[in-house]
């Protein structure tokens, strides 16, 4: 039904978006004419892009205000950050200024061997303060009293490098001895194989063996890392560790993972803890259920019998 109405509602033209100030309208129904007089309705194509345009303004508010918010926090974890690397200076210059050092009191000299002169409890410090990367250096070392494994010199191969277990990040700092352990050890005991590192005796060994003999101090802070490797020319394995061996991946090759550890093959040269002429060492990566790779005394990697007492070099992260 259409009504031929002359509107004369002067106030309301002058808002009405068609801009029709006393002229001829025409309105489909009663209703329609009803609605364009109370102004609660315009008509459908012109109201649903002003609901459009509000969602969207009001979208954009939102945003912004979470943008906010995030910047706010940014900024506050910016600042914490400041003052725990000022807490850090701040003590050091204290502890350099007393007479009688403290249980973390920063050493005067390294002990021969060690580059790094902050005690372990000072590195784990480093580590939880995020200024890590700040004070050490990749190659840097420090010495860990194993007992009768000797002491090793163990050496920064890496930082954020290793992805910890259950999803828990990367590791701060990995560590690689510089010196193999004083015992030679054969991956399997006997003639008996196995079906990788994951299996093998050398690999218990270090769990049950060499970690109880590591200070307790430096226990508590290992992070127990995702490995993987071959177990044979195909085959590939995956474990969780705490103590592990290096594989092929790790120190051959120009892209190897420690590669500033380990480029050359002089560098990939080891002896014993307390010793010095260069022996063969393991790799924990196989080739079958007997035959595991190594590095021999010359820096090369070759494959041998598990069964034969080869070099160990201890490797952790914290």
């Amino acid at each position: 039904m259409e009504q031929d109405i002359l509107c004369n509602h002067t106030q309301f033209n002058r808002e009405h978006p068609c801009g029709l100030r006393k002229e001829r309208v025409w309105f489909f129904s009663p209703q329609h004419y009803q609605a364009w007089l109370e102004n609660t309705a315009l008509p459908d194509r012109e109201h649903r892009k002003k609901e459009e345009f509000a969602d969207i303004r009001q979208e954009l508010a939102r945003l912004r205000e979470e943008l906010e918010q995030v910047r706010a926090q940014q900024e506050q974890l910016k600042q914490e950050l400041r003052q725990l690397r000022q807490r850090v200076e701040d003590r050091e210059a204290s502890e350099q200024q007393t007479d009688k050092p403290s249980a973390l009191a920063v050493s005067v000299h390294p002990e021969p061997g060690e580059t790094i002169s902050d005690s372990w409890e000072q590195i784990f410090e480093a580590i939880d303060y995020g200024t890590y990367t700040f004070r050490y250096q990749i190659g840097d070392t420090k010495l860990i009293d194993l007992g009768t494994e000797g002491v090793i010199a163990m050496q920064i191969a890496a930082f954020n490098e290793d992805d910890m277990a259950y999803d828990a990040g990367k590791a701060a700092i990995t560590w690689i001895g510089k010196q193999l352990l004083h015992t030679r050890q054969s991956m399997t005991a006997g003639t008996a194989d196995t079906a990788g590192w994951g299996s093998s005796d050398l690999r218990k060994y270090l769990h049950y063996h060499i970690l109880p003999q590591m200070p307790e101090s430096i226990q508590q802070r290992l992070k127990p890392v995702v490995k993987r490797h071959k177990t044979g020319w195909r085959q590939q394995e995956e474990t969780i560790d705490t103590l592990w061996l290096p594989n092929r991946e790790e120190v051959l090759g120009e892209n190897c993972r420690y590669q500033p550890l380990f480029h050359t093959d002089d560098m990939r040269k080891k002896a014993l803890a307390g010793e010095e002429e260069a022996v063969a060492w393991w790799l924990r990566c196989s080739v079958s259920r007997d035959i595991y790779s190594f590095i021999d005394k010359d820096g090369r990697a070759l494959n041998g019998a598990a069964a034969n007492a080869n070099g160990v070099v201890l490797c952790f992260c914290t």
